[in-house]
């Protein structure tokens, strides 16, 4: 009888330990799920959604810490702006940063003003604010003073706050250049020439010379021979009236077969051309040069075999997109830019550059940063 008691006092307690752990074993279960169910909620998950794209649930993240007052609210303000930025809703985050403090307390707060209002393409607001504001960074500043078409004032102010030593003598000259071309709109053509010869002899690789040069300067030989200095720097083409045309990616063939052009081995030079082109047809340069050396000759079969190619090639080709690169961000744009979308470098949109897949900061048209701006009546 004592046998049995003890046998059923071992079974509960037995039956007593395997229910326990089973508890505790679904407790940690319970636990751990509940666990990997809650998401991160703090600043530094809602930055790594934004780098997965998840833009809508970082706002909820952010939005969440501002409404609780968790953490830092000019962290959180900061990071909702740049969120808004990203999905659009330019007016928001204007209206946000606008009451976050007055223009001109906080200078880091301005360029973020500035930058909403670039972004927004209201150009007038945001060279207003870096005439109001004085610790704007001056990158930042005289993009958007010429960005409004502001380049005298541009001009001006990067004088004010660079000293003789440290300014750049390429960027001095592209701000020159868009004072010549603000010159030249007004019909002031000799203020345009005098500043446009100093943006010329100021630095030879500065772009913008070369693009007011090629538009406005006084003689027909060095409006050619200035387009002839462009077309090695950039990926357009411009016309008397200031239009761009894209031209497509060129080789350094072209120096080669004129030398021996000029040398009188027009079948070498020929021939040093057709090479380039039948590995590359659609490279318009050599082909344009190409083309005109084939008319010299006074061989119709020749003729007629250049014309069915390059029909055929003209085909082909269109809707093809003529990309620049820029040399400071390496941002890819398909369109005529002066002054960088991303990093608001003035000048450094053309061939030779590190190549980016990064896309512009600004949503549509990037205002005031095109080149058909330095030539508008």
């Amino acid at each position: 009888m004592k046998l049995l008691q003890d046998d059923s006092t071992a079974v509960l307690i037995m039956a007593g330990l395997v229910v326990f752990f089973l508890l505790v074993i679904w407790v940690l279960i319970r636990v751990r799920r509940a666990r990997n169910a809650e998401r991160p909620r703090g600043a530094g998950s809602a930055l790594a959604y934004c780098l997965d794209g998840d833009l809508a649930e970082a706002r909820i993240i952010l939005e969440s810490r501002i409404r609780l007052r968790e953490g830092d609210l000019i962290d959180n303000v900061v990071g909702l702006i740049a969120v808004l930025r990203a999905q659009g809703e330019l007016q928001r985050a204007r209206g946000i940063i606008n009451r976050l403090v007055e223009p001109g307390e906080k200078a880091w707060v301005d360029a973020l003003r500035i930058r909403l209002e670039l972004d927004a393409g209201d150009t007038k607001s945001a060279a207003d604010y870096v005439v109001q504001c004085r610790q704007i960074p001056v990158g930042l500043a005289i993009a958007a003073l010429a960005r409004d078409g502001r380049w005298t004032e541009s001009l001006r102010l990067y004088r004010q706050r660079t000293s003789r030593k440290t300014r750049s003598s390429r960027l001095e000259a592209e701000l020159l250049a868009g004072s010549a071309a603000e010159a030249f709109r007004a019909g002031q053509g000799r203020a345009g020439r005098k500043a446009l010869k100093k943006a010329l002899s100021l630095n030879e690789d500065a772009l913008l010379p070369l693009l007011v040069g090629a538009r406005y300067h006084s003689k027909e030989v060095d409006r050619d021979a200035l387009r002839d200095r462009l077309k090695t720097k950039w990926p357009w083409s411009i016309n008397d009236f200031g239009e761009t045309i894209p031209v497509g990616p060129t080789s350094d063939v072209l120096t080669e077969g004129r030398a021996a052009y000029a040398a009188g081995n027009k079948e070498t030079a020929r021939a040093t051309l057709r090479d380039r082109l039948d590995v590359h047809p659609a490279d318009w340069r050599v082909r344009q040069q190409y083309t005109a050396w084939v008319l010299d000759e006074d061989n119709p079969k020749a003729w007629r075999a250049e014309l069915a190619e390059l029909a055929s090639l003209l085909t082909d080709s269109i809707g093809e997109v003529v990309q620049g690169h820029c040399s400071h961000c390496g941002l890819a744009v398909s369109e005529s830019v002066i002054i960088c979308p991303r990093c608001d470098s003035i000048g450094t949109v053309g061939w030779d550059s590190r190549r980016s897949d990064v896309r512009p900061r600004y949503l549509e048209d990037p205002s005031g940063a095109l080149v058909g701006s330095l030539f508008e009546e």
